[in-house]
Parts: structure tokens; C-alpha cells; sequence
């Protein structure tokens, strides 16, 4: 099975960000902190916000947040924020869009293995046995 590429950089410029903050309240941008799009074959399938447990509680409301719903639903894909554990043994799934909410049915908590037959789910695809039981052994 093919390797998954490890982050390349290492770094995120928030003197851009900073910088950027300073050409005026009519030129919003959002600076996202763990932001993935979940793809197939090159193709998105999800986006997903990512935040540690102890992270401050995303809402939902705000205009950042409502930015990237639009682009999910133009995009016609799911938007989930995710918050995990510090050991990633759990997993609490909230649904952001609508497409999100046809594919889960309510707010849920999952453990390790589950989410991630979630994301295997949301590409039609079976978590690999190599996969599952590296996860399982943990």
C-alpha cells in the first residue's frame, strides 16, 4: 500500500495572516487553522475542520465559518467539524451543511476506528484489514 506524504513545510506564515488583516475590514479572509478536504481520485468529497478537544468551540454563525459552508455547498459536499482527543481514541462529528446532514444523522461521538470507517464510508470504499487492525492494536 502506497505511503501517505508527510506535511512538507512545517511552518505557517502568521505574519501573513497578521499582515493581512491590516488592508481593512472590506477585505475579509479567513485564516484556517486545520482545514482538510477529504478527496478521491482527485476529487472532494468533505471538507473538514479539524480542533483539538481543549480548542475553543468554533461557531458556526460567525462569517468566517459561514464562508466556508458556502463554499462546501457550492461545491455540493459535506462540511463536518471535527474536534478529537488528545490520544485520537475519539472523535465528536458535527454537521455543518446540509449534505452534511444527509449523511449523519445527528451530532456523534466516535471512537478511532469508527471515524475513520466514516471516511472510507464517504468514498465508497472499506477500510483496509492492514488499516483496521494498526488501529485496533492501539
Amino acid at each position: 500500500m502506497p505511503q501517505v506524504k508527510p506535511e512538507r513545510s512545517g511552518w505557517r506564515d502568521l505574519d501573513f495572516s497578521e499582515h493581512h488583516r491590516k488592508w481593512g475590514w472590506d477585505c475579509p479572509a479567513v485564516d484556517i487553522d486545520f482545514l482538510m478536504i477529504e478527496y478521491d481520485k482527485a476529487k472532494p468529497i468533505a471538507l473538514v475542520e479539524y480542533k483539538h478537544q481543549q480548542a475553543k468551540q468554533a461557531d458556526p454563525k460567525t462569517t468566517s465559518y459561514r464562508a466556508i459552508k458556502a463554499l462546501a455547498n457550492i461545491a455540493h459536499i459535506p462540511f463536518f467539524g471535527v474536534r478529537y482527543s488528545y490520544d485520537f481514541k475519539q472523535f465528536t462529528v458535527a454537521r455543518i451543511n446540509y449534505r452534511a446532514e444527509q449523511l449523519l444523522a445527528a451530532r456523534q461521538t466516535m471512537s478511532e476506528f469508527e471515524y475513520v470507517t466514516f471516511l472510507y464510508r464517504l468514498r465508497w470504499r472499506k477500510v483496509p484489514d492492514d488499516i483496521a487492525q494498526f488501529i485496533k492494536s492501539r
